[in-house]
């Protein structure tokens, strides 16, 4: 049986859109303290999930910074800031399905 369309504008991001759209939320609210769980249930995500490790990989890359359980964005990440373009130009996208050859 073949998979469903994906959304185009998470095909960078991997299929689910989780990654996308935690990335897009970090980064509009940069002076918010987000624990795992908190950010899981904003974005309709399951908490026991892979969102533990898309908080770990951002924090591996320097977009996110970790104090206790909290996550806040790291406001001198090159990364955070290399990812914000890109997002912005994918937002037409979002939607869009992926049509699988």
């Amino acid at each position: 049986m073949p998979r469903p369309p994906g959304d185009l504008s998470d095909w960078l991001f991997g299929a689910s859109g989780g990654k996308r759209r935690l990335i897009e939320r970090v980064l509009a609210e940069p002076g918010v303290d987000w624990t795992q769980a908190a950010i899981a249930r904003t974005l309709g995500l399951n908490p026991k999930g892979s969102v533990d490790e898309h908080l770990a990989a951002l924090t591996q890359l320097g977009v996110l910074e970790r104090s206790g359980s909290a996550y806040r964005l790291q406001a001198s990440s090159q990364v955070g800031t290399a990812l914000q373009p890109l997002l912005m130009a994918l937002e037409p996208f979002v939607g869009t399905p992926f049509d699988r050859p």
